[in-house]
């Protein structure tokens, strides 16, 4: 990816972060590395850099493209950069792939940042303390697929436009922190795959909150109604909450098609007492009701959204769901 402005080379301060960024990274062995260290990154039009019409650096952007290192602590002297996108895609292998071994607090401290993607890299090191000061234009955080670990335990009233925060497929432990409910504006919220423990809050400041997804973590207690309620949390549109085995789901979310609850041992059917199956493979949709990994395909098409997309979506997100009464 390369945008471009033309006109004005970049300060002697930001092109010293480029520089070490590339020296950090291995540059000499990137996939692509068109123009680097060749005159003035805006001039010169640097592979992967993104540069405003008064030369300073507002984006950086690499997806696959063999990066291996660390990010130099002098990425702060970036003092305007609002997009930074060094990931890999899920399901990417081969040889290409970027790694970056530690996440580095220094990104954090920019503060005009507004999306930062840093997914399926292998990072390494505490997710806990990685924002320290006001971050008041970061929208987007997104550190799926890696190795962090510590807490939740951030500074959450230091993003006050965050609207997208996922961590999922990482080693995350601890409680949800009460500071959580400060992130008003946020949409999506992503821990699914951790060993996150405890209850999950009831956090009235999320009414726009679209998507949730805390599956495979070890959470417990009874999953909050007032989720589910029609006079709020309106934007709602799907919450996943399978594999977590010690997780109360209330009876309201099992009667509503974006509400994914965890596998159960035993399912009841009607006119009968406990039918065995495995966790693997069924899931209550009512107290009544049970089904398995292969639906019929007489089955009404809001019972089988819930199916389908348990089963066989990699990204539930996609799909339009809506709340439904049981009588749908």
């Amino acid at each position: 990816y390369q945008r471009r402005v033309h006109g004005v080379a970049t300060s002697a301060k930001e092109l010293s972060a480029l520089q070490d960024f590339y020296a950090s990274l291995n540059g000499d062995s990137w996939l692509k590395n068109t123009n680097w260290l060749t005159g003035d990154p805006c001039l010169a039009y640097w592979q992967g850099i993104d540069c405003n019409s008064n030369g300073n650096i507002v984006g950086i952007f690499f997806v696959r493209n063999r990066l291996n290192g660390l990010i130099p602590d002098s990425i702060s002297n970036l003092v305007n950069l609002r997009f930074f996108y060094v990931f890999n895609d899920a399901n990417d292998t081969g040889s290409d792939l970027n790694i970056v071994y530690k996440i580095n607090p220094q990104l954090f401290k920019i503060t005009t940042l507004v999306d930062v993607c840093m997914a399926n890299l292998q990072l390494t090191g505490s997710i806990s303390s990685i924002i320290s000061v006001s971050l008041p234009s970061l929208e987007t955080i997104n550190l799926s697929g890696n190795y962090l670990s510590g807490t939740l335990a951030l500074q959450w009233e230091n993003l006050p436009l965050l609207r997208v925060f996922e961590a999922s497929r990482n080693q995350l432990a601890g409680t949800f922190p009460t500071n959580i409910n400060s992130v008003t504006n946020l949409e999506i919220f992503d821990v699914s795959f951790n060993a996150i423990t405890g209850s999950f809050p009831v956090l009235n400041g999320w009414q726009n909150i679209a998507y949730i997804d805390v599956r495979e973590n070890q959470l417990s207690g009874i999953f909050p109604v007032s989720y589910f309620a029609a006079s709020s949390y309106l934007q709602l549109q799907y919450i996943g909450l399978n594999q977590n085995p010690l997780l109360v789901v209330p009876d309201v979310c099992i009667r509503l098609p974006f509400c994914f609850k965890p596998t159960v041992q035993y399912a009841q059917t009607p006119g009968d007492s406990v039918n065995s199956l495995t966790a693997e493979n069924q899931a209550f949709i009512d107290k009544s009701t049970y089904y398995t990994e292969n639906p019929t395909t007489n089955l009404p098409q809001y019972i089988c959204y819930n199916i389908c997309l348990l089963y066989t979506s990699p990204s539930p997100r996609d799909a339009t769901l809506s709340r439904m009464p049981s009588s749908a």
